[in-house]
């Protein structure tokens, strides 16, 4: 067994191919605190003994350090007892900081000093050879509804995808921003979320460029149908009808994401506190009632790994083949493949997620100035004539007091409507009525005392029975004397 004593200075020889991404610099005090854990962060045979107080390097990967006053590797009685060994294999150092989220994905490249890189992986106007495993792995969870069976290689898996739906990826971008991904982690910790979900955030441009050097921003958030947060969407279409496409060009641009979900429940408009669940844990994510949509509460729960363009072919004519796959548009899109001048095909408009700018309402065209009719007096209307009886059984409010009023019809005029002008037989009625029928009246109202009624208002009544025995004699003289005609007017009157 190796031992070194305290004050003894070593070098170390050679850095550990896996210690990440960058370059491997400790001092006295990164031993320290690994001594304080209980592990030994170098394996043994990186490291010589020399001269106490010597140091020196070996080109970058070399660093001197001088043992703190910790005890001695190996001759621990704590460590002794517990059976545990005097240093840790850096491998498993390796594998335990990624198991707790405090490495980088795999896939990321080495940036030394930079502190991000975006790393194109595919583009259509040049050949990325070293990148074909990554982009396929890429592609294969958005496009996964026409890459059912593994496509051989990337162009194979563009050509697939162009062909089934019409959208042509023009690149596809990494993103490698260490801050924000150990945020992310760092959520996942806290919050015990231990798997993420692959999710899709469609945007502008302009939009593109700021979330891929800040991240998410729950400020810029515009929506929210299910709650306040930051919208993503399982269904990549879906995403793709939010993201506003170039005006000549038709290129959109949408982020593939990792969500830590966590505890979710269907959201409401406006919703800013998503409360807990029956376990009295926090809601994190609200969604639709389908779960195609989420909205998380906050940014740390989204990290966006890569930036994708695709650009809708519009110059081609929409296939109902391609249709029943996306469904989905955005709006200027949409628009666009209906002034095709091939398009023959009868579709269904799509749901758009994003409402299309409604129309501009039409101007009426200017009513045309309606003739009043001119007012007439007239005799009679119906079973209605002047000097008639009547009894008023319906009436406008400010007349309720006229109701069941008995009285006699003064005038009939008619200009559109008919209009019966009574009056009551009752004095005190009329002046109620001359009281109620303020100035200005209608010019041919020439009696304010008058009860205005229509034809609905009105009932027709009997005559006195005096009037009924005065020309009972008179109709018997006209039919002993021989005048028909005063015969008629007593049938009259007795009919009356």
């Amino acid at each position: 067994m190796h031992k070194f004593g305290l004050g003894h200075s070593f070098k170390l020889l050679r850095a550990p191919d896996c210690c990440g991404t960058r370059l491997l610099s400790m001092d006295s005090s990164d031993l320290a605190l690994a001594a304080d854990d209980g592990l030994g962060m170098l394996d043994l045979g990186m490291l010589t003994a020399g001269a106490s107080g010597a140091s020196g390097a070996l080109g970058d990967c070399l660093s001197s350090f001088e043992v703190p006053e910790v005890p001695l590797f190996g001759e621990s009685a704590d460590l002794l007892s517990r059976g545990e060994a005097s240093f840790a294999d850096p491998l498993l150092e390796l594998s335990r900081r990624r198991l707790l989220g405090t490495d980088e994905p795999a896939e990321w490249e080495p940036m030394y000093e930079a502190a991000s890189l975006e790393r194109p992986i595919y583009d259509s106007d040049a050949h990325k050879p070293e990148f074909e495993a990554e982009c396929l792995r890429v592609l294969q969870n958005p496009f996964k509804a026409v890459l059912f069976e593994p496509p051989t290689a990337v162009q194979d898996a563009i050509a697939r995808i162009r062909q089934k739906t019409q959208y042509e990826v023009k690149k596809v971008v990494r993103l490698q921003y260490p801050e924000r991904f150990s945020m992310h982690r760092q959520f996942m910790r806290v919050y015990r979320i231990d798997e993420t979900r692959w999710v899709y955030h469609g945007t502008t441009k302009t939009n593109a460029a700021i979330i891929a050097k800040v991240g998410f921003r729950n400020s810029a958030s515009q929506r929210a149908k299910f709650g306040k947060g930051i919208y993503t969407a399982s269904n990549v279409w879906e995403a793709l009808a939010y993201a506003e496409p170039d005006a000549e060009s038709f290129v959109q641009t949408f982020f593939v994401a990792a969500l830590a979900q966590g505890p979710s429940r269907v959201g409401t408009e406006n919703m800013s506190d998503f409360g807990v669940d029956e376990a009295e844990r926090q809601i994190l994510t609200t969604t639709n009632p389908e779960q195609t949509i989420f909205c998380a509460a906050y940014e740390d729960q989204l990290y966006a790994h890569y930036k994708i363009t695709v650009r809708y072919c519009v110059e081609e004519t929409l296939l109902p083949s391609a249709h029943s796959i996306v469904r989905m548009y955005h709006p200027a899109i949409w628009s666009r493949v209906k002034q095709n001048p091939a398009q023959q095909l009868a579709l269904a408009a799509p749901p758009f997620a994003v409402l299309p700018p409604a129309p501009a309402p039409k101007q009426a065209p200017a009513p045309m100035p309606r003739a009043i009719p001119q007012a007439t007096e007239i005799t009679c209307h119906q079973q209605f004539r002047v000097h008639g009886r009547v009894k008023v059984v319906n009436t406008w409010r400010k007349y309720e007091f006229a109701l069941n009023a008995v009285g006699t019809i003064e005038k009939i005029v008619k200009d559109g409507k008919v209009h019966f002008f009574v009056a009551l037989d009752d004095a005190s009625m009329r002046e109620l009525v001359r009281i109620v029928n303020k100035p200005p009246l209608m010019s041919w109202h020439t009696n304010q005392s008058w009860l205005r009624c229509q034809l609905c208002h009105l009932e027709k009544v009997s005559a006195p029975a005096a009037a009924v025995s005065s020309a009972a004699p008179a109709a018997a003289h006209a039919a002993t004397s021989g005048d028909p005609s005063d015969a008629n007017g007593g049938s009259k009157r007795r009919k009356l």
